[in-house]
């Protein structure tokens, strides 16, 4: 089949990196592949590093832009495309104007990564990143056999050894969180977690903050105004995750919404002991006490001090740290890998040529 994925943002984040791998699967099942993305977007460069056709659109004007969808039906026509997969609500909803404009139909998959799904509703399959939000799409009347849940996946190596990690014997505990620096990730919670750590513990620890956004001077003063500055990095935007994971030794996602979380499964992937909210995505990939430790968001106050003890947890005790990074890992292989993803975009696709 010729398979045309459209995403139209410019952010290099999850949804760009779920794009990546599914046009990646896509190729290798041996269909013909191409992108349509947002002009200037900041992924570019990865999408011709997979050997896929590129064609960019101006996207100026969101949901209403009568000249995106122009442009993408007429790309969809030069490209002779038989089915199109559309990221997100604005990608979704272009693509359904731009298909009735043309004479040759393609069928259209909805991939839904958030909770905004009406758009995705009359898709003719629509694929969602979790439970949640495949009952959303059910909820609003699209058929219970063309929605489905599949998760985002990882490569993880069926062989691995068994994790030995003892936080008691380092001198310095570095907590990692990664993402967009937004009040939704909650990046604070974890400095205020780390002047409490200081209060509560003899042990130094450090955080590693990775990413841009706009809260980022906020943070900044915050931890000078905690007089701990010296003990908080901000690292930019990072493209080595790998560096970034292996210089850490826990894992916290403090996010208030998540409606998946592909860094969880980086830090699995990277063996580390992982703390996080008990938003939608983290509640679905971790099991509490037995993967992972799931801190409540409410109240919002107390956040911290909850991510301070769940640290405290860690620290103190090496065998929840060695089972809880042993069974995540065996967790993701039997759930979240990209194997598994592959198999079911295949079984997908199969629907599709019916």
């Amino acid at each position: 089949m010729r398979i045309v994925n459209i995403i139209l943002t410019k952010d290099d984040g999850g949804v760009a990196k779920v794009s990546l791998d599914y046009a990646n699967i896509f190729k290798s099942l041996g269909h013909q592949t191409s992108f349509i993305t947002k002009k200037n977007s900041s992924f570019v460069n990865k999408i011709e590093k997979i050997g896929v056709n590129l064609n960019e659109v101006n996207n100026r004007f969101g949901y209403f832009d009568l000249i995106a969808i122009k442009q993408i039906a007429k790309h969809l026509k030069k490209l002779d495309a038989d089915l199109v997969v559309a990221h997100n609500s604005k990608a979704i909803a272009l693509s359904k104007k731009a298909i009735k404009k043309l004479k040759k139909k393609p069928k259209l998959i909805a991939i839904n990564h958030s909770t905004n799904v009406k758009r995705s509703i009359g898709a003719n399959l629509i694929l969602n990143v979790n439970k949640e939000i495949f009952y959303k799409t059910v909820d609003l009347g699209q058929p219970y056999d063309h929605s489905f849940v599949v998760y985002n996946g990882l490569d993880f190596a069926k062989d691995f050894t068994q994790s030995k990690i003892n936080l008691l014997n380092k001198k310095e505990i570095v907590l990692g969180v990664i993402g967009r620096i937004d009040i939704y990730k909650n990046f604070s919670a974890v400095i205020n977690a780390l002047k409490i750590l200081n209060e509560k513990t003899s042990q130094k620890f450090v955080i590693k903050i990775a990413g841009t956004g706009e809260e980022e001077q906020n943070l900044r003063k915050l931890a000078e105004n905690l007089k701990i500055n010296d003990q908080v990095e901000f690292l930019g935007w990072i493209e080595d995750g790998y560096k970034f994971y292996q210089e850490i030794d826990i894992f916290v996602l403090p996010t208030l919404r998540e409606t998946f979380g592909l860094v969880i499964l980086e830090a699995i992937k990277h063996r580390k002991p992982i703390i996080a909210t008990r938003t939608v995505g983290p509640s679905e990939i971790l099991r509490h006490e037995k993967d992972g430790l799931l801190i409540n968001i409410e109240p919002k106050e107390q956040m911290p001090d909850r991510i301070a003890k769940a640290v405290i947890k860690l620290v103190n005790n090496h065998h929840l740290v060695n089972d809880l990074v042993n069974n995540s890992y065996q967790r993701a292989l039997d759930h979240f890998s990209t194997e598994i993803l592959k198999q079911k975009l295949a079984d997908i696709l199969d629907m599709v040529k019916k």
